[in-house]
């Protein structure tokens, strides 16, 4: 061990407090726009030490896109095969429907324009700020009716003639209509076999997703073959929280009332907003994307499987696995 002159130790002991002094400067003194990336980058390193240590647990399930599909066809049937028609006699363009709906739906003045945007499920639109309210259960099925309808009649040269304007607000009233919707959506077999799968490697299985209350009720009750395989205190529905995906604090919800850490948990989701938020908590996460064909579109639950499985082994090795 080295030993140290009187002049040094003397040197040093004078050093001490000035040593101090600057440490203590450095930490509180400086302005948080400089601190703030070291500090971003400290976080950013003590999360990864921690999933480095820590084993996924805890699976969470997003519902629509991924364990639930809606069916074109029922949708179709219910808003009227006569208005299609219509709108396609006047040389309108089919395929440019729900864009108009949206723009449509964006005229209408949210409740809340803070809360962070959400995107469609093909990840092309950005939902109507409408929509997220009535997720968060701001509104009932029937207040959004009411103001949907009345917008319509106040702002008739928001379309371009009457098919349009029919088809529009047919299609408003089903989005907004609980029975409609749980007729028009039914869980796959392979997501029910993938959710199965996950329980017997012993993982604990939840459902974080943005549905409203109402039509959430419905398709629970029609569909226990899925919801059964969750413990109800184990899901998580936007309506009934009043905040959805990807706002932050509803992630929060599930983890504080669920009592888990965020490192022992993987996200399934089919938007990558909502991923990258529950990243910002600390939260593993996958993007399920589907694999579209000329009729339909599936999720490929051997593909995610696979990732989760890789994800498992690699932990096993004691070794930190990004998943984005």
């Amino acid at each position: 061990m080295k030993k140290y002159k009187p002049i040094e130790l003397e040197i040093m002991k004078r050093l001490l407090p000035l040593s101090r002094a600057i440490a203590l400067f450095l930490l509180f003194g400086l302005p948080s726009t400089i601190l703030s990336p070291f500090l971003g980058y400290v976080q950013t390193q003590m999360r990864r030490l921690r999933r480095r240590n820590q084993r996924i647990e805890n699976v969470i399930f997003d519902l629509g896109g991924v364990l639930l599909n809606n069916s074109k066809k029922k949708a179709f049937l219910t808003i009227g095969i006569s208005r299609f028609f219509a709108y396609i006699a006047t040389l309108h363009n089919p395929f440019n429907v729900q864009k108009k709906l949206f723009n449509f739906l964006h005229t209408i003045k949210p409740l809340d324009p803070t809360i962070p945007k959400s995107y469609s499920p093909d990840g092309k639109h950005i939902l109507p700020q409408l929509l997220i309210d009535w997720l968060s259960g701001t509104y009932s099925c029937s207040q959004i009716r009411g103001i949907v309808s009345s917008h319509v009649k106040s702002h008739p040269n928001s379309f371009k003639d009457r098919s349009e304007r029919s088809l529009i607000l047919s299609m408003a009233l089903m989005i907004f209509t609980p029975k409609a919707i749980a007729a028009s959506v039914y869980p796959t077999k392979k997501g029910i076999k993938f959710v199965k799968t996950c329980k017997e490697k012993g993982l604990n299985v939840y459902i974080l997703s943005n549905f409203d209350a109402e039509s959430f009720e419905l398709i629970q009750k029609k569909h226990p073959e899925l919801f059964g395989l969750f413990e109800k205190e184990n899901i998580f529905v936007s309506g009934y929280h009043k905040t959805a995906k990807p706002a932050l604090p509803f992630y929060q919800i599930l983890l504080n009332n669920s009592n888990i850490c965020p490192e022992s948990c993987l996200l399934f989701d089919d938007q990558t907003e909502n991923i990258k938020a529950a990243q910002q908590l600390g939260i593993q996460g996958i993007v399920c994307k589907k694999r579209k064909n000329l009729f339909s579109s599936e999720l490929h639950f051997q593909t995610l499987e696979k990732q989760l499985n890789d994800l498992l082994e690699k932990q096993n090795k004691d070794l930190t696995y990004e998943i984005l």
